[in-house]
């Protein structure tokens, strides 16, 4: 599962990120550490840390994207990252979702491509219904 993690300090690199992941996810007290030995259900098979940086204009957005698997220790990390303060900031984290540049609604061009089809469809049934 991919976890986008936002909110994040300026200066977090990828090997604090994994430890972030680590402190929240693996046991601090004898009693949660004897529940995970027996049940062993807390290991990850694989996981992935990327920090992305994008610049708009003069500002700069950052997040990181964790790619943790299996799903059932991703869905943890997940809820234990949200709302976590760390240096001074408060994490937000969700399942990060890819976006298709065919779905995005945001780009000009989609809204032309509908105007213009909405147009064509009307002057069809214009077109039908004359006598």
């Amino acid at each position: 599962m991919d976890i986008y993690i936002g909110n994040i300090p300026e200066d977090l690199e990828c090997t604090e990120l994994r430890k972030v992941v680590n402190y929240v996810l693996f046991p601090h007290n004898i009693r949660d550490l004897i529940k995970r030995i027996v049940n062993k259900k807390d290991k990850i098979s694989h996981s992935e840390f990327d920090i992305v940086v994008k610049q708009s204009g003069d500002q700069s957005i950052r997040y990181a994207r964790a790619v943790i698997q299996p799903d059932s220790v991703a869905r943890r990390v997940l809820l234990r990252l949200d709302h976590l303060t760390f240096q001074g900031s408060s994490l937000r984290a969700r399942e990060y979702i890819t976006r298709s540049q065919l779905n995005e609604r945001r780009r000009s061009q989609h809204k032309n491509l509908y105007a213009v089809t909405v147009y064509n469809r009307r002057m069809e049934e214009r077109r039908k219904f004359t006598v």
